[in-house]
């Protein structure tokens, strides 16, 4: 039996469940509408309640965080009582997190976002290279840093955020910041992350698992609308994506990067400079794999499976 934690409209969990279909193995599937009953839980044995189904814990081989999470309860009116009750099944609910963990597992459920100022400083720390930045709240700062650097860009320091404005969605991609847009800002604004901008020969996303790196060449340079942001996807003519390899001092570093955050799976993305210097931006503990494992005929969704059997 292998338990699946992940949220509903997930496509990637859906193709590796088909090949543990393919490989005959019992699955069950967690998401955020899944209500797990606790029959027991001693320091031996726990017995699991999922759909009217019991689950003896022991059968269990692995566990698959991919993302999201099940419940204890259903969300009942909210009262004092209810409250005290909710907070009870929070601790049980942890405490059957960590031992899922104590199984073999990919993912982490304590990692659904890293800090990625954290980890960049970690990065470096491993012997990586990681682009400069600055988070400052004001334009005099700002501006001694553009002057440093000569090209600089703003990125958002926490996941991709999405607004709705009106009828409206805006999302928040990468951009480049000229002097005249620094001139035109207040003297005192929001906390913002900026960076010196790197010229690219190439970005890189690798995919991590079973300490092997699937990695994938992004040639987001040749076309303008991808150049600063390759999530700013061109639909008529998408990036090519093929095959790459990391060089092995660079594996290594990012294996003891995962040691640091004590990660065994995710992606991570990179850049090739034009001096041929590799640099670190983040890693996605959680990560996507199905634009590296398609292009790259990978099969990352079989090796999952398989790493889960």
């Amino acid at each position: 039996m292998i338990i699946i934690q992940t949220s509903a409209n997930d496509a990637s969990t859906q193709s590796v469940i088909q090949w543990l279909s393919f490989f005959g193995e019992d699955f069950l599937r967690l998401d955020d509408n899944t209500f797990v009953e606790i029959k027991r839980l001693d320091r031996h044995h726990i017995i699991l309640v999922l759909n009217g189904e019991e689950v003896d814990f022991n059968k269990i081989k692995s566990f698959w965080y991919r993302r999201g999470h099940f419940f204890l309860t259903k969300e009942n009116e909210k009262n004092s009582l209810n409250n005290f009750l909710k907070t009870e099944n929070e601790d049980a609910f942890e405490l059957l997190q960590l031992k899922l963990l104590d199984k073999k597992h990919i993912g982490n459920y304590k990692y659904d976002n890293v800090n990625k100022l954290i980890v960049s400083e970690l990065a470096e720390k491993c012997g990586l290279d990681v682009p400069d930045y600055i988070i400052t709240n004001n334009k005099s700062d700002l501006l001694e840093f553009k002057e440093k650097h000569q090209k600089i860009i703003t990125k958002h320091i926490q996941g991709l955020p999405f607004f709705k404005i009106e009828n409206y969605m805006m999302g928040a991609l990468t951009k480049i910041v000229e002097t005249e847009d620094i001139i035109n800002f207040e003297e005192n604004f929001s906390h913002s992350l900026f960076q010196e901008y790197i010229d690219k020969e190439i970005e890189i996303r690798s995919f991590f698992i079973n300490d092997t790196f699937y990695s994938s060449a992004i040639f987001s340079q040749n076309d303008g609308q991808t150049t600063i942001d390759f999530r700013d996807y061109n639909r008529t003519k998408p990036n090519r994506v093929a095959p790459f390899k990391l060089p092995e001092e660079i594996e290594e570093k990012l294996k003891t990067l995962n040691e640091k955050l004590n990660i065994n799976s995710g992606s991570y993305d990179l850049i090739l400079s034009k001096d041929s210097k590799y640099y670190f931006l983040e890693v996605n503990p959680i990560g996507q794999f199905a634009q590296v494992s398609g292009p790259c005929n990978y099969y990352l969704e079989r090796k999952i499976a398989e790493e889960l059997l």
